[in-house]
């Protein structure tokens, strides 16, 4: 009687704890895109040719630049309205012609290295990626300063011939009236709408509103959950929040389902995928040499 006994004993114990062992197996990255916020701009001078270089080089998916414009109408690549933290320059970005733009120093705050870096252009920046496989995800920055900004960056695409359907380009702004103007002037382009911390309370009639103009929904890190991420599923709405300087917070965003991770540090993700291997290589080992008796 007592092996009977020790063998039924034996499965409900392996039945209690496959789960667990299963459940402790973590997932990979897989099909979660990288972006590269304002380039690999944890390690170069965010918006300059050396970060979306360096992010390429990271095998990022994506880069994501910020768009906005000189006096004289150029689009160029620059985060701030203002000069003064990226750049050895002063004022306004709307205030300065392209060529007084070209003057100024965007890399030797950051590092000495980088000293003699220039703000790109919208046009140089695809001509240097055109080519490769990288995506292109545009931000752009407070369009109320710059009216026509949206027909502006339609001009350039188009003449790099990248305004059609593809993964290679897609637009964002904080500004959801401007992700209307440009969808409606780049139809085939994939645009989204970037939320911040300040608005935690999203409504379906949000979602709902969004889906009509828009491909994805970009929200702070800081309200991410997986009921957010499910609800805009459902609406048709990816998932990419903004942004990772963490390494700890890729696998619980991952976890909450989100479509991609937008980040200062692109090769996150790859230490992730490899810690991972390890780490489930190692619990798997372990549980194999854990007896059930």
């Amino acid at each position: 009687m007592k092996k009977p006994f020790g063998l039924f004993l034996a499965i409900i114990i392996f039945m209690l704890f496959v789960p667990q062992v299963v459940h402790s197996v973590s997932q990979p990255s897989k099909d979660v895109i990288t972006v590269a916020h304002r380039g690999a701009s944890g390690y170069a001078p965010e918006n300059t040719m050396s970060a979306y270089e360096l992010a390429l080089e990271m095998n990022a998916d994506c880069i994501e630049i910020d768009l906005q414009l000189t006096h004289d109408g150029h689009l160029v690549a620059i985060h701030d309205n203002t000069l003064e933290r990226t750049t050895t320059g002063s004022g306004f970005v709307w205030d300065k012609s392209l060529a007084e733009i070209k003057q100024l120093d965007a890399g030797v705050k950051f590092d000495q290295k980088f000293k003699g870096e220039r703000i790109p252009t919208f046009d140089e920046i695809l001509q240097r990626f055109k080519n490769e496989s990288i995506g292109i995800l545009i931000e752009i920055k407070t369009p109320e300063y710059y009216p026509g900004i949206e027909d502006k960056i339609k001009q350039s695409l188009v003449r790099f011939n990248l305004d059609k359907a593809s993964d290679r380009i897609a637009i964002q702004s904080f500004n959801h009236h401007a992700v209307k103007v440009s969808k409606s002037l780049l139809s085939d382009i994939k645009h989204g709408v970037l939320i911040s911390a300040k608005n935690p309370r999203v409504h379906d009639r949000d979602l709902q509103w969004f889906k009509s103009f828009a491909d994805f929904y970009n929200p702070s890190i800081k309200i991410v959950s997986h009921e957010l991420v499910s609800r805009a599923h459902r609406y048709g709405l990816q998932v990419k929040p903004y942004t990772v300087r963490d390494a700890t917070l890729i696998e619980p965003l991952l976890k909450q389902g989100v479509d991609a991770i937008i980040t200062d540090y692109p090769d996150y993700m790859k230490s992730y995928d490899q810690e991972i291997v390890v780490r489930n290589q190692t619990e798997i080992e372990s549980n194999n040499n854990v007896s059930v008796y």
